[in-house]
């Protein structure tokens, strides 16, 4: 598997690699019910009722009859844009040929209680239940995409450390996430591994002079 971006930093090389097979985010403890409509029926989550497009006339029917089958909950609107890729969010896109919305998520009133520990739900944990959703939309959107990474350490010439990768990870949704952990990785390995790499130098110099 090829490295799609390779940089320096603390002094060793990270590779960032494509994840091949990750794991769906809504197989996640998630807090919201993400429901999506495509030609194929119902996707992603199940709710305890079935709400089809082809019963209403507009979204706002049928989030007022979802409404009303749990009260309280939080809803929001979830939108598609599909390219030469394909993504998710909660407030629509610009470009109106290749957006449109295409379903909900949503966070009953039960589940608020239960996510957050709370005895009622306040205005503020319904502001962290949107968020929470949102976010769980934007999560779903980078799997969607293929933007799920990896990286793999190597010392500062590019070769494998002591006999095998010394550090990889993968499984981090989003480039920008996956780019943090992995230079929080080389710095903490950096120290150990140069202490390590000078030791070896001394030793094999010794060696040499020994066997002179």
């Amino acid at each position: 598997m090829d490295a799609i971006e390779t940089y320096e930093h603390a002094g060793l090389t990270i590779e960032i690699h494509v994840d091949e097979c990750p794991e769906s985010p809504r197989e996640w403890d998630n807090a919201g019910k993400l429901v999506i409509y495509s030609r194929y029926g119902v996707e992603v989550d199940e709710l305890d009722r079935t709400f089809r497009t082809d019963d209403y006339s507009n979204w706002d029917e049928l989030e007022k009859a979802v409404l009303e089958c749990y009260p309280k909950a939080e809803l929001l609107p979830v939108y598609r844009y599909e390219h030469s890729c394909v993504a998710y969010n909660t407030t629509g896109f610009s470009c109106p040929w290749d957006s449109c919305r295409v379903g909900f998520i949503l966070c009953t009133y039960e589940d608020m209680l239960k996510e957050w520990g709370k005895k009622i739900v306040t205005q503020r944990v319904r502001g962290m239940a949107r968020k929470c959703m949102a976010s769980e939309v934007k999560t779903y959107s980078q799997w969607a995409n293929g933007e799920v990474y990896g990286y793999i350490i190597k010392d500062e010439n590019g070769e494998d450390l002591v006999g095998g990768f010394y550090d990889s990870c993968c499984g981090f949704y989003g480039m920008d996430y996956c780019k943090e952990q992995a230079q929080e990785a080389a710095e903490s390995i950096a120290p150990k591994w140069f202490v390590s790499a000078q030791s070896r130098t001394a030793a094999a110099g010794q060696l040499r002079l020994a066997n002179w």
